[in-house]
């Protein structure tokens, strides 16, 4: 009965071990391109800009590399003077919602 106990202990003090230390970053599930090969099903985390919960878009912003929600559920970034605005950003430019 105790070797279980202690096999159980280090098991569990192995897990605590080696589990990362939550830091309360926000991270946002990407996926890849539709068009990659071989089809990728799931997603991967990135470390996003911090996020700053539901926004009005064109309502004035913190500064840049900062992230919202609008009320419609789309991700929206701060453009400067612009405030917040709906769309994504990538390597490639900032792209607004299609619609």
């Amino acid at each position: 009965m105790i070797r279980e106990l202690l096999v159980v202990a280090a098991v569990t003090g192995g897990a605590i071990g080696v589990a990362p230390c939550p830091s309360g970053q926000a991270e946002a599930c990407h996926f890849p391109p539709p068009n990659q090969f071989p089809p990728a099903t799931t997603g991967y985390w990135v470390i996003s800009y911090p996020l700053y919960g539901v926004q009005q878009a064109g309502a004035k912003c913190p500064g840049p590399q900062a992230a919202a929600q609008s009320q419609a559920g789309l991700p929206m970034l701060c453009l400067g003077d612009q405030g917040w605005q709906e769309g994504w950003f990538t390597g490639a430019g900032f792209f607004p919602p299609s619609g």
